[in-house]
């Protein structure tokens, strides 16, 4: 893809750490793709894995056209985006280990290294972190402690 993307990592909606979150998954979704639908960037969403068997619960992201629905590997999703957006997912962290921006909207085991969401608000000024430097010494700090 030669558009500058941000990745959205999707998590189970019932699953036990998903009572962590601030910002649930679905509603994640929704915020980051209503946030970026008139920007240069696109949004790619990677549905859950074992969420595929209810993916209508996801047709409401077909009404945006900055939205892609992928099922490629992470490993060739998160090396050439601009950032990651996920609830508490191991994704987050997967992005760590690549120096990559990581919003979280959920508490995790990472979460010192990441910006954390906790409203819409939070997400829309996400976009404006994105100019912003990323202190890539702390990450590969945390990342070597881990």
């Amino acid at each position: 893809m030669t558009e500058p993307y941000v990745f959205v990592a999707g998590q189970r909606p019932h699953d036990t750490v998903s009572k962590l979150a601030r910002i649930d998954t679905i509603q994640l979704m929704k915020d980051v793709a209503e946030t970026y639908k008139n920007t240069d960037y696109k949004v790619v969403v990677k549905i859950h894995p074992l969420e595929k068997k209810k993916i209508h619960s996801y047709n409401f992201l077909k009404k945006y056209s900055n939205v892609i629905i992928t099922d490629a590997s992470i490993h060739q999703i998160i090396p050439d985006c601009s950032a990651i957006y996920t609830v508490n997912s191991g994704v987050g962290f997967e992005a760590l280990l690549h120096c990559k921006r990581v919003f979280t909207s959920g508490h995790n085991d990472y979460h010192w290294v990441t910006t954390k969401l906790n409203n819409k608000q939070d997400v829309i000024y996400s976009i404006k972190q994105l100019q912003e430097d990323l202190n890539i010494e702390e990450i590969i700090k945390f990342v070597y402690y881990m």
